[in-house]
């Protein structure tokens, strides 16, 4: 297993925000990042699709959730656009939701 910590001025946070990277296994990577913020509000960052385009993706892309279901086995899908019209798809899973400590 590695693990590496990075510090990183953040805009939207407005404070410094550690992260730190892992992979416990050839198939996994954990990322923890740690914010001077509430824990509602950072919760409600990462699953509210209304607040995901003002941080999600390059900030001269536009980002569209196309969709997002915020439950165990929920997905999610947002779209990045890039200013000249190209399109970056990211899909996922969510597997674990614990309100307001954990997204999986």
């Amino acid at each position: 297993m590695s693990e590496t910590s990075m510090n990183r001025e953040s805009d939207a946070v407005g404070e410094a925000s550690r992260l730190f990277v892992s992979t416990p296994s050839d198939r996994e990577i954990r990322m923890e990042r740690v914010f001077d913020a509430p824990r509602e509000l950072v919760f409600r960052a990462f699953t509210d699709p209304e607040l995901i385009p003002r941080w999600w993706g390059m900030r001269d892309s536009t980002t569209v959730v196309d969709s997002m279901d915020v439950r165990p086995g929920g997905a999610w899908r947002y779209v990045q656009i890039a200013p000249d019209g190209t399109r970056h798809a990211f899909r996922g899973e969510f597997r674990e939701i614990v309100p307001p400590q954990r997204i999986v």
